[in-house]
């Protein structure tokens, strides 16, 4: 959206990728619609600049005159001016003057060039018979020549303040450039040819360094054989070679003013991660508790004083998610969450304040243009923390069952932390969806006062976008049966910009039904029911199921018919099938065992809803985690007539003791702690493993079942689908397995993903419908004939 709200730029996304870019008039409804562009940038609130493949475009939006210079490679707006680099290595600076370009420099034989992060200098690198380092100065136009470089460079990266960058070339070497007084000054490590991994400039004028030792490479017995020892807690590094292993990590930091390398004292199994702070670094420990029953492992934490190279303070046992820790953008606090509650520690004074008044605590969110305050989303609402004395400001006043999303937030993620901050003050725009009955919502939050922008509907929110001030918010609503259409929120009216071109008969016809069921455990849970098309009541239609865990919370998004997903339900629905969608929870007896009762419930929940539901002629699919529920509840359970499970698990003891290639680990967080939620080791209680195990059932079965895996899945290993199959076989059970080469855990390729989607089809159409056309199923034992279909 430009500035103040006057246009906004969306992508129309076609099925054939024939995709458009619209640009709406937030005001007149004026549409401009392009082929597909890239970097678009506003230039002016009238005007944008972007590329069309190689083309540098400017687009007056008024008199929609285009402006277009072939053969750019790249660009960048510098206030009012823009850089332009060719195809060729030559760089212009050029100013827009009455919708014409207007070149006020041209540099030739470029081939490197960065602009600082206020964008008042450019660096730019010429090769003639050297690498020449040249300064821009951009206001004045003045270069001055700064240093010829030994080799070309890989990377610059500038210093807040603009007065200093660092140089990296592509042999390893590190530079630092005073552009004041433009002098280069290499700064040398203590080991040579080392692989960068982060160069950040901190606070005073220091750069922290983390580099890994690239050991020379001999001739030795590991060229021949791998020895696995199970005291070994980086199993990591046998498979996945760009992690870094601790013994070969290094950290510096550079002080600039006194031209000193400072290398940290490494005294624990772990990492140093820079905080914006510049005296402290986090040191923290990922070994200490790692025994890969967590994905990722619980961490210790240290405060490491740079100076003096002393430890303070010890936050032990923290699980290490990036959601759990995050610090302050000018690094005064580090904040880490321990049993659902934020802490916030002042790494000055060492002292913590404690948030132990709030309920299920989530999003923690600072306050940039305040370092002493903090947002906390918690028990369905926004909360403000005064770290100055702990003081809790609840803000809003919604129900307790609102899941609340902060939109107008800047994020920046390390596999560590997250930093989420605000920068327009005392604003939050904010997203609600109730998770009672889905409903979405939009408001904004302006000095303590809320005001309702888009009421809550059953129409799903997304693509927010807004203007500095929050007077134009412009965003899509969609449901199972509205394709998302472009709306505005301006001035206190809301009015459409843009509707769907999408034909009406394609889904104006649709129905849904949510069907409310328990486990036995008394759990309530949901399910979601579509209607076939031509539905007529009294007569009987067959209905698949289809199982992935929690899926009632997507029955406000649009789908459009399409054959590149194993599974569709509107082409489903469109060929007279019902399909549900039900919700499945994970009970202390396993995920097998609480997959089947929570299915039990749904089906008989909706049959009794819905008496056109032929219940003999009731299918089931799911995909990864649903295919393992499905694998497990056909061996248990005669209820469908047709079964399909893809990519999924069969032996659960196989899988918990495997070495995962797609994780580089083994696999116990999974079960332990992970999506199968066993909650306990194998040896804690191997009788749960047993009974969930669907491979131990196999000559149970009495669904025939079609199962499908890529042969270069390692994320559910491809093997899982073969051993079912084997068990299947032994015991002559009706099942044919897919396997399709050069595939992983989703199938990508257009022609591949098009012939399971339609053998899928194939396999409910014979058994639920009694269509008999597809030979590869009645002659299975000739499978691949030429007549597929």
């Amino acid at each position: 959206m430009s500035e103040k709200g006057t246009w906004v730029v969306t992508l129309r996304v076609s099925e054939n990728a024939n995709n458009k870019i619209n640009i709406t008039n937030t005001v007149t409804n004026k549409n401009i619609v392009l082929d597909n562009l890239t970097n678009i940038e506003f230039l002016t609130e009238n005007s944008i600049v972007a590329k069309l493949k190689s083309q540098f475009i400017l687009l007056d939006l008024q008199t929609e005159k285009q402006v277009i210079i072939p053969h750019v490679s790249e660009f960048k707006i510098l206030n009012n001016i823009i850089c332009l680099r060719d195809t060729s290595g030559t760089l212009a600076l050029v100013e827009v003057n009455k919708g014409k370009l207007n070149q006020l420099l041209k540099i030739d034989n470029v081939v490197y060039h960065s602009i600082s992060q206020d964008s008042k200098k450019l660096m730019f690198v010429t090769l003639k018979d050297s690498y020449s380092v040249f300064q821009l100065n951009i206001t004045d136009l003045t270069t001055i020549e700064v240093e010829k470089l030994p080799s070309m460079i890989e990377n610059i990266k500038w210093s807040n303040d603009g007065n200093y960058t660092y140089i990296k070339t592509v042999d390893s070497k590190l530079f630092l450039l005073d552009l004041n007084k433009n002098k280069l000054q290499e700064i040398t490590l203590r080991h040579t040819n080392a692989e960068y991994r982060d160069i950040i400039f901190m606070p005073d004028n220091k750069i922290f360094i983390s580099y890994v030792k690239k050991r020379p490479k001999t001739e030795s017995f590991i060229d021949y054989v791998e020895i696995w020892n199970t005291k070994d807690n980086n199993l990591e590094f046998k498979r996945n070679n760009t992690i870094i292993n601790p013994e070969d990590a290094e950290w510096c930091v550079y002080d600039i003013k006194n031209k000193n390398l400072n290398y940290l004292n490494k005294s624990h199994s772990g990492f140093f991660y820079n905080i914006a702070n510049s005296n402290t670094l986090m040191a923290v420990d990922q070994i200490k508790y790692k025994d890969y029953t967590h994905f990722t492992p619980d961490i210790s934490i240290e405060l490491f004083n740079i100076q003096d190279q002393s430890k303070k303070f010890v936050i032990e046992r923290l699980s290490n998610s990036s959601n759990n820790l995050s610090y302050s953008p000018e690094g005064t606090y580090i904040s880490y969450k321990i049993n659902n509650r934020w802490n916030f520690l002042n790494t000055k004074s060492l002292k913590t304040i404690a948030i132990n008044n709030l309920e299920d605590q989530q999003t923690l969110v600072w306050d940039n243009n305040n370092q002493e305050n903090a947002y906390i989303t918690a028990k369905s609402n926004i909360y403000k923390i005064s770290l100055i004395n702990g003081k809790v400001s609840r803000l809003t006043n919604f129900s307790d069952d609102i899941d609340i999303q902060i939109l107008n937030i800047h994020k920046e993620y390390t596999n560590l932390t997250s930093l989420k901050y605000i920068s327009n003050k005392d604003s939050l725009l904010i997203k609600t969806i109730n998770k009672e009955n889905n409903y979405n919502g939009l408001y904004i939050l302006h000095s303590g006062k809320l005001k309702v922008l888009v009421e809550p509907s059953s129409n799903r929110i997304d693509n927010v976008l807004w203007n500095t001030d929050y007077t134009s918010v412009s965003y899509t609503e969609e449901n199972y049966n509205l394709p998302p259409t472009l709306k505005i929120f301006n001035q206190g009216t809301t009015r459409i910009l843009q509707e769907s071109n999408i034909p009406t008969n394609l889904y104006n016809w649709r129905k849904q039904k949510i069907i409310n069921y328990k486990n036995k455990f008394n759990r309530p849970l949901k399910g979601v029911l579509y209607y076939p098309k031509n539905y007529i009541e009294g007569k009987k239609y067959p209905m698949i199921t289809h199982i992935y865990q929690i899926q009632s919370d997507k029955s406000n998004f649009f789908e459009m018919p399409n054959i590149k997903s194993s599974f569709n339900f509107p082409l489903y629905i469109e060929n007279d099938y019902f399909v549900f969608f039900p919700d499945t929870y994970i009970s202390d007896e396993g995920p097998g065992i609480s997959a089947l009762d929570c299915i039990n419930s749904a089906i008989s929940s909706v049959l009794e809803k819905e008496e056109a539901i032929n219940k003999d002629k009731l299918g089931i699919i799911g995909n990864s985690f649903g295919g393992y529920e499905t694998n497990f509840i056909v061996t248990q359970t005669n209820l469908f007539k047709a079964a399909v499970s893809g990519v999924a698990v069969s032996s659960l003891i196989w899988d918990y003791f495997s070495y995962s290639y797609n994780y580089s680990k083994p696999l116990y967080w999974q079960y332990e702690n992970g999506q199968l939620d066993m909650r306990k080791s194998f040896s804690e209680d191997p009788d749960k493993y047993l009974n969930n195990s669907p491979i131990l059932y196999a000559h149970q079965v009495q669904t025939p079942l079609l199962s499908w895996t890529g042969l270069e899945d390692y994320n559910v290993h491809w093997e899982q689908t073969r051993h079912f199959f084997t068990a299947l076989k032994r015991y002559d059970k009706k099942h044919i397995a897919l396997f399709y080469k050069g595939e992983g855990h989703a199938i990508t390729d257009p022609k591949k993903a098009k012939d399971l989607f339609l053998r899928i089809k194939n396999w409910f159409d014979y058994y639920l419908k009694g269509d008999n056309s597809a030979l590869w199923i009645t002659k299975s034992e000739n499978a691949f004939t030429s007549q597929t279909y």
